[in-house]
């Protein structure tokens, strides 16, 4: 399959705005960080913008800054139940977590909100990395980080096998002879692995578009060994077009080399637009959420994940690399943790870490400053030149940098033949050129050949169910 000519965006769903002091921006909506509607007007916008999906982070834990309260406040699936319901053609990706629930009810879940939204949805595959997580579910240990990943690559396949268990055609409907399904067509499923035992039929038919997108978020070592096999969007982590264009190198060929088209993942790391009418403008904006503040907690933070004590350093001095963690020996998410080792290997000091950390956030996401056309040149470049796929547009403030985004630099796109000028599909699949996903049950070459669901079940009479 060849390279589409229009890459892809997404818009991530946070109107309290991605840096830490964009909720005391005039006109933020943070008040209403908890209720439905300003994120019901940013899919909208995104949807006439033709976006190819929003997409929602997520967690578990508050992490002890109130500034985490904005990050993401409500519930995924629950949110974009409502948000596919005021949609009409925009995808909806959901982050959910393998480490604390269990296949069948994520299945359900997921299934549930695919069938309903007629096939606009995404899982955005993670495992919980907060230390403070397992205390919220009953646990005192967080699990290792490379056990975590083989439990969520089980995870995902089981998931997949209960999805796969109706066969497209498996509802028929049929009223004059009497027939509602084809139990031939609806299988049992029988998985017993390391760390899932799952047996027996699922009971939601697959979507208009077979079933959801998967999609991974980071680039660890352990995440990299597992995704290529299953995802189908890649959420990266770059700063830097020549870092880019090695970690997408690396990722197609990883996918190529499990007997997959490289065209049917899409790397998508985060942009983080300050835009003005003018570079000298946007420069303004920026330097004006500096001064607003957010640098304290950040660096909080840093020191927490570098291991160091702020009571004993100079923060203007050059970091020492042997002083600090090594990204290895880093239970937590390794993408954000990989990018701030990389500062300290080039010689930023501790003042340097915080300076551009808080402005970022959590991520060693792209930030570009600049007028529409500026930021437009930054995003054409990094995709002809095979950094990405397209972009996580991770609104800086909001409405500002993310309407700024859509009002203007979309066109700009559009103008230069690099993005969509209108939907040409109704599923997410479609969006983004994804074929179907084929049925183990009955699409495969050699398709598995389990008895039928209802095969050997004693099913009650009429008076007893």
């Amino acid at each position: 399959m060849s390279r589409s000519p229009h890459m892809r965006l997404m818009l991530l769903l946070r109107p309290g705005g991605y840096h830490r002091a964009s909720w005391r921006i005039p006109g933020s909506p943070a008040e209403q960080a908890a209720d439905l509607e300003p994120y019901v007007d940013m899919a909208r916008a995104a949807e006439r913008a033709k976006f190819d999906a929003v997409f929602m982070a997520d967690s578990p834990t508050l992490l002890g800054d109130p500034w985490d309260y904005l990050a993401q406040p409500l519930e995924p699936l629950t949110l974009l139940s409502a948000v596919a319901a005021l949609t009409e053609r925009i995808g909806l990706v959901a982050t959910v977590s393998t480490t604390y629930y269990e296949p069948l009810n994520l299945a359900r879940l997921l299934g549930s909100l695919d069938r309903v939204s007629k096939g606009r949805v995404g899982w955005n595959v993670v495992t919980t990395a907060d230390p403070r997580a397992p205390l919220l579910f009953g646990g005192t240990a967080q699990v290792d980080h490379a056990l975590r990943y083989q439990r969520a690559a089980e995870f995902v396949q089981t998931v997949c096998e209960l999805w796969d268990g109706w066969e497209d055609d498996a509802v028929v409907v049929d009223r004059a002879a009497g027939i509602l399904t084809d139990p031939e067509k609806i299988h049992r499923i029988e998985h017993h692995g390391r760390f899932f035992d799952v047996s027996g039929p699922f009971n939601i038919p697959r979507s208009a578009q077979g079933r959801p997108v998967l999609a991974h978020a980071g680039q660890s070592p352990d995440g990299l060994s597992v995704a290529p096999r299953y995802a189908e969007v890649l959420f990266g982590v770059a700063h830097d077009l020549a870092d880019a264009r090695r970690v997408y190198a690396d990722v197609k060929s990883r996918v190529r080399q499990v007997g997959r088209d490289p065209e049917h993942l899409s790397v998508l790391p985060g942009l983080l637009p300050v835009i003005g009418s003018t570079d000298e403008e946007a420069r303004r904006l920026d330097e004006e959420l500096r001064l607003l503040g957010g640098a304290d907690t950040i660096a909080d933070d840093l020191a927490l994940q570098l291991g160091l004590d702020r009571a004993r350093m100079d923060p203007t001095r050059r970091i020492p690399v042997d002083t600090v963690n090594h990204p290895d020996a880093i239970n937590g998410p390794q993408s954000w943790y990989r990018q701030i080792y990389a500062d300290v290997e080039r010689g930023a000091s501790f003042e340097d870490l915080v300076d551009k950390y808080s402005r970022i956030g959590r991520s060693g996401h792209l930030q570009v400053i600049g007028s529409p056309e500026t930021v437009a040149d930054v995003v054409e470049e990094w995709f002809t030149a095979r950094g990405c796929d397209g972009f996580v547009v991770q609104g800086t403030t909001v409405p500002g940098s993310t309407d700024a985004f859509m009002e203007h630099v979309v066109p700009l796109l559009q103008r230069r033949g690099l993005f969509r000028t209108e939907y040409e599909g109704r599923t997410l699949r479609d969006h983004l050129g994804l074929p179907l996903p084929a049925n183990r049950f009955a699409d495969a070459p050699n398709p598995v050949t389990h008895e039928s669901a209802f095969q050997g079940v004693a099913l009650p009479s009429r008076s007893a169910r």
